[in-house]
């Protein structure tokens, strides 16, 4: 897995690294490398971080399918509730749930991208208490931050940490579901 550490979605995976198109890989890195993901929806922290390029283990999970992807959504240091994505790289609509952190299913749905709930049930994660323990520390500086974490059989890997996910644009269906949502952020004030 090669990704770019300055923009959103300058990955390129390989399954197999004997299969591995050096020349498709170079150039899509390429291209990742020109951008200056700033430019794109104003997000501040993106402006000025150098273009690199990092390689990573391509994980599987226990099924041999697309990792679950969770994602810690914490608000003042804590964490408040979790979406759980599956398919993100699927044809189809990806799948997202959204749960709080007892794992009871939340009522609404993530408007971002044509996500549609799963239908699928998906179980507490291995070692989840430890996941919402690192959340306590990573999150702790931040008004808000998405702390993504992958588990295979309870083994945790850090995906990233992320201070505006969707650039902002994400919303929650019913209103009242995204009201809530809201009203979790306290923004420090201004000295």
């Amino acid at each position: 897995m090669l990704k770019t550490t300055h923009d959103c979605g300058g990955n390129y995976i390989c399954k197999d690294k004997n299969k591995l198109d050096i020349n498709v890989a170079k150039e899509k890195m390429k291209q990742h490398l020109k951008r200056n993901y700033y430019y794109y929806y104003r997000e501040w922290a993106y402006k000025d971080i150098r273009p690199r390029i990092i390689a990573e283990e391509y994980l599987v999970d226990e099924s041999g399918y697309e990792l679950k992807d969770y994602k810690f959504m914490c608000f003042n240091g804590h964490p408040r509730y979790i979406v759980v994505c599956k398919n993100r790289d699927s044809q189809t609509h990806p799948a997202v749930d959204l749960f709080d952190t007892q794992w009871k299913s939340l009522t609404g749905k993530l408007t971002y991208r044509e996500y549609q709930p799963s239908g699928f049930r998906f179980e507490r994660p291995k070692s989840f208490e430890t996941m919402l323990e690192i959340c306590e520390i990573l999150a702790k500086p931040f008004p808000f931050v998405r702390v993504d974490f992958y588990n295979i059989e309870g083994r945790i890997y850090i995906g990233e940490l992320t201070l505006y996910p969707a650039a902002g644009f994400a919303a929650y269906e019913p209103d009242e579901l995204d009201e809530t949502v809201g009203n979790w952020l306290t923004l420090p004030m201004k000295k």
